[in-house]
């Protein structure tokens, strides 16, 4: 999967049409964010809430407290305690931009410079979306040690690319909980990897390393993704996931959808255009016309061992 901004041509309508009908507006900048957020490979879409906060347990054994014991005739069968976590609490935040469009902009039908703030107003939207997420997922890496340093940056052509992933997948594969368990097999978290994520510089520096390219000799040469560029190829077994809004120096590989969930008080929302200082014929007082867009969530990573983070650079 890939996730490529492009830029918004305006097609054949003018300003005054958008002006005339506001809900244009709305359609050209949802066409760009909706499902564009790179952090929904980390998060679950966990629903709506009307709470600001929410309090949730992070992932533990999925074992008992005890385990089953042998039991003699009429001795009392034993019982054992459910694991539970600790309480973490997460906050509600609200992100909410505007872009305004000018009378001058009308009259002179400068549709260049409204496609133009269309698309920076989804992009700003989307990066500010990545930066919650991604930033708390950074920070939960660090947190719990799964992060792996690259032996060789990736950007040199050596670079042992493949043995850096597999050992992030191994983090994440062999996971366990913290604190103490009585056998370290019922320790295991049980994630499985299927996703790495990056900047698409990385993915370019992925596809012309020598390890990489010497997979591609012989009979598998037409597949080589050298030539083909972004497609359905998955190094590793893993999905790939790209963004302009990941940190060039970072790969994520995670079991895609596992860190975390993000519960909606409102999803993203586009307003129409509207006049924000009295409508008139000209725009208001200011003679100006706007658009917003707001999301009000909660972002909560349940199990944060579902992720390792490489540093590549």
């Amino acid at each position: 999967m890939a996730f490529i901004l492009g830029g918004n041509s305006g097609g054949s309508y003018t300003v005054s049409d958008y002006v005339d009908e506001p809900e244009l507006i709305v359609d050209e900048i949802v066409s760009i964010v909706q499902d564009a957020a790179i952090e929904n490979v980390f998060y679950s879409d966990d629903g709506e809430t009307t709470a600001s906060a929410i309090i949730f347990k992070q992932r533990v054994t999925p074992f008992l407290s005890e385990s089953p014991h042998e039991v003699a005739e009429f001795e009392e069968i034993p019982t054992a305690d459910i694991r539970v976590g600790d309480d973490k609490v997460e906050k509600a935040f609200k992100i909410a931009e505007g872009l305004r469009v000018s009378y001058e902009m009308i009259k002179d039908n400068r549709i260049d410079l409204l496609s133009r703030g269309v698309e920076q107003l989804a992009n700003e939207f989307l990066y500010a979306s990545a930066r919650q997420g991604l930033d708390r997922v950074k920070a939960a890496t660090d947190e719990h040690n799964q992060v792996v340093s690259a032996g060789t940056p990736w950007s040199t052509v050596t670079a042992e690319i493949g043995q850096d992933v597999l050992r992030a997948c191994a983090m994440v594969s062999s996971a366990l909980v913290d604190g103490d368990v009585d056998d370290e097999r019922k320790a295991a978290l049980g994630y499985t990897p299927d996703t790495i994520v990056m900047h698409p510089s990385v993915w370019y520096n992925i596809i012309g390393n020598k390890t990489i390219q010497a997979a591609f000799i012989g009979a598998n040469s037409g597949d080589n993704p050298y030539f083909k560029g972004f497609q359905p190829y998955k190094p590793w077994g893993l999905d790939v996931a790209v963004s302009q809004y990941v940190d060039p120096k970072q790969v994520y590989v995670l079991q895609a959808k596992k860190p975390g969930g993000k519960k909606f008080l409102d999803r993203p929302q586009v307003t129409p255009l509207y006049s924000p200082y009295g409508d008139s014929s000209i725009g208001g007082a200011t003679m100006e016309y706007r658009a917003d867009i707001m999301e009000r969530s909660i972002r909560a990573l349940y199990d944060p061992k579902a992720v390792a983070r490489i540093q590549v650079g």
